[in-house]
């Protein structure tokens, strides 16, 4: 563990230098949202995510998620104008609209990000809607309080039955989630989240859930590995009393690490960051026992920001699958699984091939990987280099 802590230290450092390079977009749109297909209790229905002016994650300040360009610390938000912008976009919704998640790109809990002014504001604009029945919203596992809990349920309006707490796991390895995703978390403060929102579950007139997120394919990590890691860390999370999961397809976003690694085109992989393949989303469907894989939607290629690049595959299977997981998201069908791993195509055999590349372990490749960067990015390093001929894997 201290050698992981090193290892997190060194990538903070280079996001830190990546960031200060490469300062992250600000959103076109200061307010908006766009629709997930989702489905409750066997219903299909589509969740819209919002987002409303903040200065979104302040982990960002730290250096960041390699994936993520959520976050611009140095925005000043003048809250009254920010709940006008959300207040304006909650009118294009219909009166009868059931449900909303809260997604500004951070933690809806943390004061620094969403001041406790300005929370009772957003939930209270929320009580122009009659219908509305479940409300959720992301944050990072240390600002979750049974106050805190106590206060946003005795905003919300009436006749919501249900609030959704999401938090992002990203990977239950500690060497993936904290080296090649840097996220910065602290697992006893997750799990004791999550014992607090069991323990609460009933306590109010709003039943209380939570939902984890993993990210398939994080940097570094070759398309086996990030289907192994991606099944480890759901079944993680769902043994640890998670109500729903997210499977989020890492895409190549603007201003990250993993853009910095896609544009490295003559580079070995998985230095060079690819996205997964959409049959990799299948797979990890299809490696989960059938009741758990109806609790895992899967997203990312959908947000506020567009990708550079998104989940592979050809055209042809690009759209077919795409679809096929829309449906998936929709219905939770078993057998939309089975059309899509008995979908036949030269991308599925390219990415069959993929999945017999073999290399060291990710242990032993990763510090290399950093030193390459710290090299790139003009830090100085004392780590010793993994010959390069170790490192290379066959090409397509």
């Amino acid at each position: 563990m201290a050698e992981h802590r090193d290892l997190a230290r060194r990538m903070a450092r280079i996001m830190r230098c990546l960031r200060e390079r490469n300062p992250l977009p600000r959103l076109e749109s200061r307010a908006g949202f766009y629709q997930v297909p989702s489905c409750t209790g066997g219903k299909p229905w589509t969740l819209p995510i919002t987002w409303y002016p903040s200065p979104a994650c302040t982990w960002s300040a730290s250096g960041g998620c390699t994936m993520c360009n959520f976050g611009d610390g140095g925005i000043v938000i003048d809250e009254a104008e920010a709940v006008r912008e959300f207040t304006t976009l909650l009118d294009q919704f219909p009166s009868s609209l059931q449900g909303l998640f809260l997604a500004p790109g951070g933690s809806f809990f943390n004061p620094r990000e969403v001041s406790p002014t300005m929370r009772r504001s957003l939930l209270g604009a929320l009580h122009r809607f009659g219908f509305l029945r479940m409300v959720g919203m992301e944050t990072r596992p240390e600002h979750v309080t049974e106050a805190a809990l106590a206060e946003t349920i005795t905003l919300l309006p009436s006749t919501v039955r249900y609030m959704l707490i999401g938090f992002g796991l990203e990977s239950s390895d500690p060497l993936v989630r904290e080296v090649a995703v840097g996220k910065g978390l602290n697992m006893p403060q997750l799990e004791a989240a999550l014992s607090l929102i069991d323990r609460l579950r009933d306590a109010f007139p709003v039943r209380l859930g939570s939902e984890l997120y993993t990210l398939l394919k994080p940097p570094f990590l070759s398309e086996r590995e990030a289907i192994d890691d991606a099944v480890r860390s759901i079944e993680w999370a769902w043994a640890r009393g998670a109500d729903t999961l997210g499977l989020f397809i890492n895409v190549v976003k603007p201003q990250t690490l993993c853009a910095h690694l896609h544009a490295l085109k003559d580079a070995e992989s998985p230095f060079c960051f690819e996205p997964a393949w959409w049959f990799s989303a299948f797979e990890v469907l299809n490696r989960l026992p059938p009741e758990l894989a109806a609790k895992v939607q899967v997203l990312g290629p959908i947000s506020e920001v567009a990708p550079l690049a998104g989940p592979r595959g050809c055209r042809l299977c690009v759209d077919l699958l795409s679809g096929l997981m829309t449906a998936w998201n929709l219905y939770r069908d078993q057998s939309l699984l089975v059309l899509a791993n008995e979908h036949r195509c030269h991308c599925r055999e390219l990415w069959l091939k993929e999945l017999g590349w073999t290399n060291l372990c990710l242990a032993d490749r990763i510090p290399s990987y950093l030193a390459a960067l710290e090299a790139d990015f003009g830090l100085h390093s004392n780590e010793k280099q993994i010959p390069s001929d170790m490192l290379i894997y066959p090409t397509l």
